[in-house]
């Protein structure tokens, strides 16, 4: 298949910055005389949500107030601002030799700001045709992956993505599926025709080529 648009996740996909949600969120927490502390394995189990959603999962008992969620927001935004995440083996420069023959959007739950700060640290504004997250649109992701599709005219789109939620939300937009298997997601179960298995993103050429 020739794709004429790729689209990307972010986090699992593109990077892993949950040891620094992890620090803002726990900061965030002990602000708040919560004695609950997160690790990178239980922010990782709860990535690829919007951010509201992945707090009641990891805070079932804990009263999400407004301005509770605006004070871990602000919590875990100051620390990834400072600790950043880890690139994933062959980003940004792959991704960066890809747009030289793609077109290559991003597409996340992400809030707004973290968006925007992903996009900073791997210095790849100049090589991204659009982007979108549910911060900045309150879309679901299969939502926005239509609504990117119409926009710019892709007539044979690619997500490339590593949870059950990417794959579910490819099959509700109509949009090819690459499994990043070295993310968040285990196990997922793959349709040989529209779906494939990236165990590296070193990888990615290879698969597009």
């Amino acid at each position: 298949m020739t794709y004429d648009g790729i689209i990307f996740d972010i986090d699992g996909t593109l990077w892993n910055a949950c040891q620094s949600s992890a620090i803002g969120i726990n900061q965030g927490l002990k602000e708040l005389g919560v004695s609950t502390e997160f690790t990178k394995f239980d922010i990782e189990s709860f990535s690829g949500q919007p951010f509201a959603k992945g707090l009641q999962g990891l805070l079932p008992n804990l009263e999400l107030t407004p301005e509770v969620i605006d004070l871990l927001n602000k919590s875990e935004q100051q620390a990834i601002k400072d600790l950043k995440g880890d690139f994933y083996l062959g980003f940004p420069e792959l991704f960066i030799q890809l747009s030289k023959s793609h077109k290559l959007y991003l597409i996340s739950n992400c809030q707004d700001w973290y968006l925007d700060l992903f996009i900073q640290t791997a210095n790849i504004q100049n090589y991204i045709t659009d982007s979108d997250c549910h911060g900045k649109s309150s879309k679901t992701k299969a939502e926005m992956l239509k609504e990117m599709t119409i926009k710019h005219h892709i007539k044979n789109p690619v997500y490339i993505g590593d949870t059950l939620g990417d794959q579910i939300a490819c099959k509700e937009a109509n949009v090819d599926f690459i499994w990043a298997s070295y993310g968040f997601g285990k196990d997922l179960l793959l349709n040989k025709k529209t779906e494939k298995k990236l165990e590296e993103f070193k990888q990615l050429l290879e698969f597009l080529s």
